[in-house]
């Protein structure tokens, strides 16, 4: 099953670290109860040339241990990716913050995952509150050919 929302803050303030780190730690332990064999990675863009170019090979990888508040300050984007080699599916899960385009929202997408895995994501991170609201996940204005926007992963 395929997923895709963005949560996003409300008052034009910005996503924190803290923020940004614990759902991604949430996320990556609802996966790893959920499939033990999954791989966990966050990518980041430090400079201008990666971030605007995203295909170029540049971005710089961190497990979540290693995903400090220093490499959170020099980042323009962080992305938390989520995959499982063992599974015949393209199992993918991503957690976006693009913190130059759109530092207010956070973007999980998700591909091949199975539907208790999809209940638990949503029910947690989907709901609006005082201070975030829901949206679609995709960026506005959208960037046709998806070029900023994450690929879907292949086999």
């Amino acid at each position: 099953m395929m997923f895709r929302f963005s949560r996003d803050k409300r008052f034009y303030s910005r996503v924190q670290f803290e923020e940004f780190a614990q759902t991604a730690a949430v996320i990556a332990g609802m996966t790893k109860a959920a499939r033990s064999n999954s791989r966990m990675e966050i990518l980041t863009t430090e400079d201008a040339y990666t971030h605007r170019y995203p295909r170029v090979k540049g971005r710089k990888s961190y497990t979540l241990e290693e995903f400090t508040e220093e490499v959170w300050n020099r980042s323009m984007s962080a992305q938390l990716t989520l995959i499982d080699d063992t599974d015949s599916e393209p199992f993918l899960i991503c957690l976006s913050l693009d913190k130059q385009d759109n530092p207010r929202s956070m973007k999980f997408y998700g591909q091949a995952v199975e539907q208790k895995l999809v209940d638990c994501i949503c029910d947690m991170f989907s709901q609006p509150s005082f201070f975030w609201s829901v949206g679609d996940g995709y960026s506005w204005p959208l960037d046709f050919f998806g070029q900023r926007l994450t690929g879907m992963r292949l086999r």
